[in-house]
């Protein structure tokens, strides 16, 4: 965490006093923070990261949003139907509007379709393995938003 750019805020060793040999130091307790100041004054460390608004670009509806978040859990598209209360053909559409989007957004994201390929099989697969990266790296795509938000 401090290496991410936290600040080292109490160390806690006084209270353990000579418990914890010095071989586990890295297992002594630490308490880090960071503030939006102190973020600031670092830009480039990771967790600064964490205060700067970035709009989110492809605006997915919050039924989008939750099949997203599901899916980075992990879950197949019959998982999803599952634990979303939904139909197979349902999740399809919804990942058909979603491939829309963010192709209307940014075509170089997600992989051209090839109708007649060797690798249809595989090219949904493909999409969603990229999409799901992408939103891994891109948090703010499944913050909340409103079409007429100010911030």
């Amino acid at each position: 965490m401090i290496d991410a750019g936290a600040c080292l805020r109490r160390n806690y060793r006084e209270c353990l006093g000579n418990r914890i040999d010095n071989s586990r130091e890295l297992l002594r307790p630490r308490l880090v923070g960071l503030t939006k100041v102190e973020a600031e004054e670092h830009p480039g460390s990771y967790l600064a990261t964490l205060f700067v608004y970035t709009a989110p670009r492809f605006r997915f509806s919050r039924s989008e949003q939750r099949l997203l978040e599901h899916a980075l859990m992990g879950e197949t598209s019959e998982d999803l139907a599952a634990s979303l209360s939904l139909s197979t053909s349902t999740v399809k559409k919804h990942w058909r509007a979603i491939y829309e989007r963010v192709a209307d957004v940014d075509r170089e994201l997600l992989p051209p379709s090839v109708a007649y390929s060797a690798y249809v099989s595989s090219r949904g697969a493909e999409r969603r393995r990229r999409l799901l990266s992408y939103l891994r790296q891109h948090p703010e795509e499944l913050r909340p938003w409103r079409l007429n938000s100010t911030a």
